[in-house]
């Protein structure tokens, strides 16, 4: 193992835009791995503060290739100049208001390793996530793969486009940019980041990945700390109009599935959960219920009444507003 982790070259992408609270944190993470062989490329997204100046403090250190959007391009555009700026075998990415913990890149480049890499090629590997939240509650999301095997195949697509899940599988909680490190050789095949998604850009990624059978890995560990930003209307209005255009980039398959409807209709009631319309929201419920009942009584069943306890607790709702 020692002579094929030597030749790995690995990219740690960090995307930046109004950041200058959190940004030295993240680069001081990046630059703590303990993983030698590696580049850090930042990218400023049009910053208006003093994010810049900040990144500029750190260019001394010649791992750090820093580059400028003349505008703010989004996250996906920024990330996609990442990409295809990269000299790494594996490109790891970073947020500018999270920090990864010192072993997070050695280890996921391990789990590369173990699985064949680079010799077999396609993979992404993941780690947890933990989410701190602006009252001080935090939650643990664990990695796929931790209390069970891990999805193969098409599992994570049907699991993130309709919640379809099978016995002994651990999805997690998806495929967070933040949490990744993929093969380069998966954008050259499967393309990069959809520009057209503001939002959930990460989760079409991985639904790509899914049906391309893609390999996924799991460190199993929570590597990656990250910070919450609070969850506004605008916030709910740009998710929903992104993940209608994620149903509609897969129309295709959710129809042969015989579950577009069932999977807009489902996008509608987190959405108007979201704006705190309840009674709206009951309403769409039924409708699942009496079209689908099993798959939506199973996926209210496991995940709505979870979400209502978190949000309490992170204090984006609060219980009396409920009821």
């Amino acid at each position: 193992m020692a002579q094929s982790l030597e030749n790995i070259f690995v990219t740690i992408g960090i995307t930046c835009f109004n950041a200058e609270k959190t940004i030295k944190r993240a680069i001081s993470s990046a630059l703590n791995q303990d993983w030698e062989n590696k580049e850090i490329i930042i990218i400023d997204d049009g910053s208006s503060d003093n994010s810049q100046e900040i990144i500029e403090s750190f260019l001394s250190n010649k791992k750090i290739i820093f580059l400028k959007n003349i505008s703010n391009r989004g996250t996906s555009y920024t990330r996609n100049r990442i990409i295809d700026s990269s000299k790494g075998n594996l490109i790891c990415f970073m947020d500018d208001d999270d920090f990864s913990e010192p072993n997070r890149v050695t280890l996921q480049v391990k789990e590369f390793v173990l699985n064949g890499f680079p010799k077999k090629k396609y993979m992404a590997c993941c780690t947890g996530v933990r989410k701190r939240y602006p009252n001080g509650y935090f939650r643990d999301f664990l990695p796929i793969g931790t209390n069970g095997s891990i999805p193969e195949g098409k599992d994570l697509a049907n699991f993130l486009l309709f919640y379809e899940k099978k016995i002994g599988i651990d999805y997690g909680f998806g495929l967070p940019t933040c949490s990744l490190m993929i093969d380069k050789f998966c954008f050259k095949k499967f393309g990069n980041f959809d520009c057209n998604l503001k939002r959930v850009e990460d989760m079409d990624l991985t639904i790509r990945l899914s049906l391309g059978n893609v390999k996924f890995l799991s460190t199993k560990k929570i590597l990656v700390n990250q910070n919450a930003n609070k969850f506004t209307s605008l916030s709910s209005q740009e998710n929903f109009n992104s993940e209608i255009l994620l149903l509609n980039k897969y129309k295709n398959y959710l129809i042969e599935k015989n579950l577009f409807e069932h999977s807009i209709s489902w996008c509608n009631l987190r959405f108007n959960y979201f704006k705190r319309n309840y009674f709206l929201c009951f309403l769409i419920l039924i409708k699942l219920i009496l079209s689908n009942p099993l798959r939506t009584i199973i996926h209210f069943s496991q995940t709505s009444f979870r979400r209502v306890i978190h949000d309490i607790r992170n204090g984006s709702i609060s219980f009396f507003k409920i009821f």
